[in-house]
């Protein structure tokens, strides 16, 4: 089963790429040894199971022998046929989501993207916050940024959504606000915005919901 472009794009953002038979690989040296050891993805056109492509040829054939859909399911069964050596503790699953076309209308004019002019209030939100290489999109009350829509990561293709609310200033909107304000401007940018979360994660998920986001892809990581 060809895996599609989209997934390919988001997979992409995390530095892993796909062989045309299947197997998982870096697309950056410096993130070799913290790449997954066995995804497993459920989209639009079925089920796929990529292992890493430096695993054995017996430890391919034994997953590979496990359907799909079965691996995305059974973690307890992956976890018996990965190296025991090398313990799976916990198995990632979460749901990734795009963003229909936005117009600049689409959010209010409370919304607005940080830029350097306003250094001193992002020092005390985040001081790591580096714009030259991401977006980010906040709102501004009583002197501080009390919500913000963050790339997690960006590059040429696209970025991910990371959502900040201080307590304070929760269930008003807000993040629905800067996060449509944060995908209109990579859109902008020619980019593709991404929305992900755990899959346990209901608020985030009612935020998806919320946006009116379309989902392609809940993915498995063993790692």
């Amino acid at each position: 089963m060809n895996t599609p472009e989209i997934v390919q794009r988001y997979l992409a953002m995390d530095g892993l790429g796909v062989t045309t038979d299947g197997l998982l690989f870096s697309l950056d040296e410096s993130i070799t040894d913290k790449m997954p050891r066995l995804l497993v993805l459920n989209h639009e056109q079925g089920y796929s199971l990529f292992p890493r492509h430096n695993f054995s040829a017996h430890l391919r054939g034994a997953l590979m022998q496990i359907s799909p859909e079965h691996a995305f399911h059974d973690h307890k069964r992956i976890k018996a046929v990965l190296p025991a050596d090398t313990p799976c503790p916990e198995v990632w699953t979460g749901r990734s989501y795009t963003f229909p076309a936005l117009r600049a209308e689409d959010y209010p004019f409370s919304v607005v993207r940080l830029s350097e002019a306003q250094r001193d209030l992002i020092v005390k939100y985040d001081p790591n916050l580096n714009l030259s290489q991401v977006i980010a999109c906040t709102i501004l009350a009583d002197g501080q940024i009390v919500v913000a829509c963050v790339s997690s990561r960006e590059n040429a293709i696209g970025a991910e959504a990371w959502v900040q609310t201080l307590p304070a200033y929760r269930r008003r909107g807000y993040a629905r606000q800067v996060t449509t304000a944060w995908a209109f401007h990579l859109q902008q940018e020619g980019k593709i915005p991404f929305y992900s979360h755990h899959s346990d994660n209901l608020p985030s998920h009612a935020l998806a919901q919320e946006l009116r986001l379309k989902w392609f892809m809940s993915d498995a990581v063993y790692r």
